[in-house]
């Protein structure tokens, strides 16, 4: 007896291993090509040069254009093969070949005005390092490393997708539709069981809230960037908190082409152009020289926040904006996926709302039984928490965002919670239900709004801060809490300052990491 029940409690126990296998091996079918992406963006990020632009230009072709993944991954598979090698022989056998050559012998440092410190004896940056022919073994290891690990990852990708035909032949069974990890699971049972509950979640998550996320990841980027390619995105997703899910549709791809286009443009700017050809850029001068000074500190520091090429002052955050730029783009063209695959038969819903018509009366005939009332399991415990208690915790987090500060926007914050907690449970009475969509859409475009100019004014916290130092500017600047945050422009601004600085304001109230998580709650909201 107590080996047979040993036997069924290993069956039992095979049977799970084996299911939690065939789940992995879905959920790679699913997800490696964006790991090959990602890996990818890592490796041109950690090294800035022209083979890697190619890298990011593939990257955001494969994004935008899934259909074409097929042919995007063999052109990519062989330019991954031609650079390693290119690179390996370059360093055996050209190491001693001087790239200034091309330009004519006559080319010197010190005839070049493009960075102040040629005349004082610094090199221009050779022609083959700009390329990526860098000889440094940490440069080299990580080129090669990073182009070594994508090229194992898709051949495993491959591995991965032909062992899921095979098995789907031998079992008869049919391809599942793209991204879901559970074909079988039925959406509308999502609310049997926590079990039941997840498998939705995983196969039709993103479909249900991926606007949201979306939105969300844009107030991530503008806060990892706050420049301005994060006051764009802000004004973007002011467009798309104002507008209704149906004229977002419409613009959504002009958004995603928008994205498309800034991400290799940005890493182009990174690049720039060889120096060896000692040409200028049109807006190399802007500032130059800093007003009662012979530096180009603001100058650069300008340069720095409208992202534009510089020789004088690189970049050095690349991987972090690199990376967050991928995750933008790559969930945005997941969320045009979803907004081409909404429509009424599909499982999941249409996902538009069923106020659309502004009609905001009561539903008799509610296919959804009362949950509220009576709890069939612990799902409905869950759904109870989101909906009789997810507004507090909203308002808490916005109440949080306007303890994190003392500015006037931190005071907004702090004014329009407590006229929203004022209200209590009358806020959500049925009698006037467009007096309270109108108030929490309100304090969602006041949090954009607030996001908006906190990153509009680094320019002045960067380049302009001078006048606000001392006097009625140090009260509008405490006020409005404006410091450069960007750590290398802050770095050269300290160089620049020889007093002591005796307007204090805290970085943190500078950056929107408040208004974000504010947002967050309020996106799910």
């Amino acid at each position: 007896m107590h080996s047979s029940a040993a036997r069924t409690t290993w069956q039992q126990l095979r049977q799970i291993m084996l299911d939690l296998a065939e789940i992995l091996w879905r959920l790679a079918e699913v997800h490696l090509p964006k790991l090959v992406l990602l890996i990818l963006i890592i490796t041109a990020s950690s090294h800035i040069c022209v083979l890697n632009f190619v890298l990011v230009f593939f990257v955001s072709l494969a994004v935008c254009l899934p259909a074409l993944s097929g042919l995007i991954s063999l052109l990519l598979t062989v330019y991954l093969a031609l650079s390693t090698v290119t690179r390996v022989v370059y360093l055996i056998h050209f190491q001693n070949f001087n790239s200034t050559d091309l330009f004519g012998p006559d080319t010197k440092a010190e005839d070049c005005d493009i960075r102040p410190d040629l005349n004082n004896g610094s090199t221009l940056t050779p022609l083959s390092t700009w390329i990526g022919f860098e000889f440094t073994d940490a440069v080299f290891e990580k080129d090669i490393i990073g182009l070594v690990i994508v090229m194992v990852v898709i051949a495993i990708q491959l591995s991965v997708r032909y062992r899921q035909r095979h098995i789907r032949r031998l079992r008869a069974q049919e391809e599942p539709a793209g991204g879901l990890i559970f074909p079988y699971a039925d959406p509308r049972h999502f609310d049997r069981s926590v079990l039941d509950c997840l498998m939705f979640f995983f196969n039709y998550g993103f479909y249900k809230f991926g606007l949201e996320i979306s939105m969300i990841m844009m107030a991530i980027v503008a806060w990892a960037r706050m420049d301005i390619l994060g006051c764009i995105i802000i004004v973007w997703l002011f467009m798309f908190a104002l507008l209704p899910r149906r004229a977002i549709r419409v613009l959504w791809p002009i958004f995603l082409l928008y994205l498309a286009i800034v991400l290799p443009l940005q890493y182009a700017m990174w690049v720039g152009l060889p120096e060896e050809i000692c040409l200028k850029y049109p807006w190399s001068d802007w500032l130059i020289p800093d007003p009662n000074s012979n530096t180009t500190i603001l100058g650069d520091n300008l340069l720095k926040f409208l992202d534009l090429a510089n020789y004088r002052h690189p970049s050095k955050d690349t991987t972090s904006l690199l990376v967050a730029d991928f995750f933008l783009i790559l969930i945005v063209a997941s969320q045009e996926l979803v907004f081409r695959e909404e429509r009424s038969s599909h499982p999941a819903g249409d996902n538009y709302s069923i106020y659309s018509s502004g009609d905001y009366t009561l539903r008799k005939n509610n296919p959804t039984y009362d949950f509220i009332t009576d709890q069939k399991s612990f799902v409905d415990y869950f759904k109870v928490t989101i909906f009789m208690y997810g507004h507090w915790i909203t308002l808490v987090m916005v109440l949080v965002a306007g303890l994190g500060g003392t500015s006037l926007f931190a005071l907004g914050y702090l004014v329009l919670a407590f006229w929203m907690l004022w209200q209590g449970n009358n806020l959500y009475t049925m009698k006037d239900y467009r007096k309270t969509l109108s108030r929490w859409n309100f304090l969602l475009f006041y949090t954009i709004v607030v996001m908006f100019f906190k990153i509009s004014l680094q320019v002045v916290g960067c380049v302009f801060l001078s006048p606000l130092n001392s006097g009625a500017g140090c009260v509008v600047r405490q006020l409005l809490s404006i410091i450069c945050v960007d750590e290398q422009s802050c770095k050269a601004l300290a160089t620049l300052n020889t007093k002591s600085d005796n307007c204090i304001v805290d970085v943190k109230e500078t950056r929107i990491g408040f208004d974000t998580m504010a947002l967050c709650f309020l996106e799910l909201k």
